[in-house]
């Protein structure tokens, strides 16, 4: 694979699920387009919301921007840690 459209497109084809790892929203805005092929390639997501850390307006945010890209916002996982350090 010469790409990371291309390597992104293989894993796709050949799994059932592909899970992705992206930093928060603030990290990744800086440089948002090495992120468009794995969002290009998304079916549905799941957002893993941290309560210590998320902001109900940054979820909306995401929200509205797969929306935008007709990709469909399959649930959430919510870590409820409140504290560091806690598990």
């Amino acid at each position: 694979v010469k790409s990371l459209s291309g390597a992104i497109k293989q894993l796709v084809d050949e799994h059932d699920v592909v899970l992705f790892d992206l930093p928060s929203t603030m990290e990744r805005s800086e440089i948002l387009d090495a992120y468009f092929p794995m969002i290009q390639s998304a079916e549905s997501v799941t957002f893993t919301v941290s309560l210590r850390k998320s902001r109900f307006s940054e979820v909306n945010q995401l929200m509205k921007y797969f929306h935008n890209y007709k990709v469909k916002i399959k649930g959430s996982i919510v870590d409820h840690q409140l504290k560091e350090g806690a598990r």
